[in-house]
């Protein structure tokens, strides 16, 4: 796993993000269950809405690394909302590779099967038509 630490710039400033123990239990609080549980909950509800997943887990993440330095938050849920309505999609990948490195679910979550696409741009894979 990973230190589930990561930086990002969200409504114009520069931010921090843990996936740490108090982001495991604030993300609890968010899905109503065990926080252990809550890793596999939302990771369920991906194919709902991932833009709501990945808002839960940014909110989550900086009260992870807020509550590590002892700060008050300066920031709501909806504060997050809107950012990430307006972030970049590199963005919100990123802190989703994160969290899953960070929680190890990565591991036991199934692989994405390959598309035709993804094929083709294998390096040293060859074509069905070359010889």
């Amino acid at each position: 796993m990973s230190s589930g630490i990561i930086e990002l710039e969200l409504g114009g400033k520069a931010r921090t993000l843990r996936f740490n123990n108090w982001q495991k239990e604030a993300l609890g609080k968010i899905v109503g269950t065990d926080p252990l549980e809550a890793g596999q909950l939302i990771s369920s509800k991906l194919n709902e809405s991932p833009l709501l997943v990945v808002c839960d887990l940014v909110y989550t993440g900086l009260i992870g690394n807020y509550r590590v330095q002892m700060k008050d938050l300066d920031f709501t849920r909806q504060d997050v909302a809107e950012w990430i309505g307006d972030a970049d999609n590199a963005i919100l990948g990123k802190v989703f590779d994160a969290w899953l490195d960070a929680s190890g679910l990565r591991q036991i979550l199934p692989e994405q099967p390959d598309t035709e696409d993804s094929k083709k741009k294998r390096v040293g894979r060859k074509l069905k038509t070359s010889r």
